[in-house]
This record gives C-alpha cells, sequence and structure tokens, in this order.
C-alpha cells in the first residue's frame, strides 16, 4: 500500500513537472520569438518636420496596439494572467525617449503554474547605416 502511494505522489508530481515546463517553454518561446516584422512595420522611415537630421524611429502608438494583441492571441494558453511593459529610450545615452524613439525594451511578467516568477525582456534598437554595414 505504501509504494502504491509512493508510485501516486511521485507521478503526480513528475506529470505537474511536465506541464510546468511546457508552459514556461511557452511563455518564453512568445517572447522571445516576438516576430521582428511586428516591429519593422512600425518604423517610420520618412518625416518632412525633420528635414535633413532625419533618421528612422519607431512609432509608438502602433507598437503597443500590436504588442497586446500578440500577447492577448499567444499567452493566455499557458498563463491566466501576464503583465508587460513597453519602455521607448535612446540607445546612445540610455535616456527614456517620449518621441521619436530608437530603441524599444518589451519586459514581460508572469506566475507559472501559480508557483514560478518568470521575468524577461527583449530590446529591440535601429541601427545606424555605419552600425550595419559595419557588421
Amino acid at each position: 500500500m505504501i509504494n502504491l502511494f509512493t508510485f501516486a505522489i511521485i507521478t503526480t508530481f513528475a506529470i505537474n513537472f511536465f506541464l510546468g515546463s511546457i508552459s514556461l517553454q511557452g511563455v518564453n518561446r512568445t517572447l522571445m520569438m516576438l516576430p521582428r516584422a511586428l516591429f519593422e512595420s512600425s518604423v517610420i522611415t520618412f518625416d518632412e518636420e525633420m528635414g535633413d537630421n532625419f533618421y528612422p524611429y519607431f512609432e509608438e502608438r502602433y507598437i503597443y496596439e500590436v504588442v497586446e494583441e500578440y500577447f492577448r492571441e499567444n499567452l493566455l494558453q499557458y498563463v491566466t494572467s501576464y503583465r508587460y511593459g513597453i519602455l521607448f529610450y535612446q540607445d546612445d545615452d540610455l535616456s527614456i525617449c517620449r518621441e521619436k524613439c530608437r530603441t524599444v525594451k518589451i519586459s514581460l511578467e508572469c506566475k507559472i503554474m501559480g508557483i514560478y516568477d518568470y521575468h524577461n525582456a527583449m530590446t529591440y534598437s535601429l541601427l545606424n547605416q555605419e552600425e550595419y554595414y559595419g557588421r
């Protein structure tokens, strides 16, 4: 009888561990595989106001919309709730940017299976022409 009870407990823990690892992998994959196309489609490549001083930048409002939709469609199959943050800043001096930003950081927090706290972030930056061709 003790062997049967021990087997049942070990099997329950193994199944819960397996389901938790699937959820963790799914959440991590959802953040890491955030499509680059979402960010590429939000890049403004022409602005008459800037004239000769023009540089490409992210359209903030568009990024908020597509990231929210992406997380809503892909994360709810792994976790019941999540929080995310979007921070725009300048890459050269790391100051927070209010408009015409070249770097965006997406951070994600959630609780997996009610036990594990997941915290991770991804940063996307626009390279200038010298940086791009110098790689």
